[in-house]
């Protein structure tokens, strides 16, 4: 275990989440609270490709790359972030640069590439936003469809937004009354089971997706080329991400 990665989680832990909540450690390694574990993952267990899949795992390079946001992860699984309804919230369209600046501020991947961008304000302040795909062509038995994807979703760092996630889903329904929506949902971060009651359904997972990581920048890099590969480069593993759709011409 690394000694700076474990001391900084150990003490946000005490400070921000026992002094609040009773608290359970199993292990050095693991957290739990209310039935919800935490799994720290030091740079030298990158390579195992046998993770926990009962546990969000907080990996070392993210946990000092985007501090701020990983705290405000836990506390949303473990309810202590500050609550607000998405009753509350009026929906609008983002722009690009609006979609771009909330996603960098609150996704682990950040901005992306998208057609629809939808966000939920209060005062104009936008509390979460859903990004979808531009539409692609399929065929279904001699039958073209469109296909859209949902590419980011996320809320305000330190607030959960309760209904968020279906009143933005039900927004972009209603704009463009799709026929078939897919998305896919990150593994090292639990089931993601609440996409089942938007009506998508799993229909398969990857796991052990390859990465890189510079240690002294704590930068992640997926896709590199062979030429690209710096002997400095820790090599990692997550644990995939689960593939969901809704196929709504049924």
């Amino acid at each position: 275990m690394s000694k700076e990665f474990y001391a900084s989680f150990n003490a946000f832990w005490f400070a921000d989440i026992a002094v609040q909540t009773a608290y359970i450690q199993q292990a050095e390694d693991v957290y739990t609270l209310n039935n919800q574990q935490f799994q720290l993952i030091p740079y030298c267990d990158y390579k195992n490709e046998d993770k926990p899949s009962n546990a969000y795992l907080i990996y070392e390079d993210l946990w000092f790359a985007k501090n701020d946001l990983i705290k405000s992860r836990i506390k949303s699984v473990l309810g202590l972030n500050q609550k607000k309804h998405a009753r509350q919230c009026q929906l609008k369209t983002l722009t690009n640069p609006e979609a771009d600046n909330f996603f960098e501020e609150n996704h682990l991947l950040g901005q992306s590439t998208y057609g629809v961008k939808m966000g939920l304000f209060i005062n104009n302040e936008c509390f979460a936003a859903m990004a979808w795909s531009k539409p692609r062509v399929f065929l279904d038995k001699q039958v073209y469809y469109h296909s859209y994807e949902m590419v980011r979703f996320a809320s305000k760092m330190g607030f959960t937004l309760n209904g968020a996630l279906s009143k933005l889903f039900n927004g972009f329904i209603q704009l463009k009354k799709p026929v078939h929506l897919m998305t896919y949902t990150d593994n090292d971060w639990g089931s993601a089971e609440s996409f089942a009651n938007l009506g998508f359904v799993k229909v398969g997972s990857s796991r052990n997706i390859l990465f890189w990581v510079d240690p002294i920048t704590h930068q992640r890099k997926y896709h590199l080329k062979e030429k690209e590969i710096q002997t400095n480069l820790i090599v990692g593993y997550n644990t995939g991400s689960t593939k969901w759709i809704a196929d709504l011409m049924q």
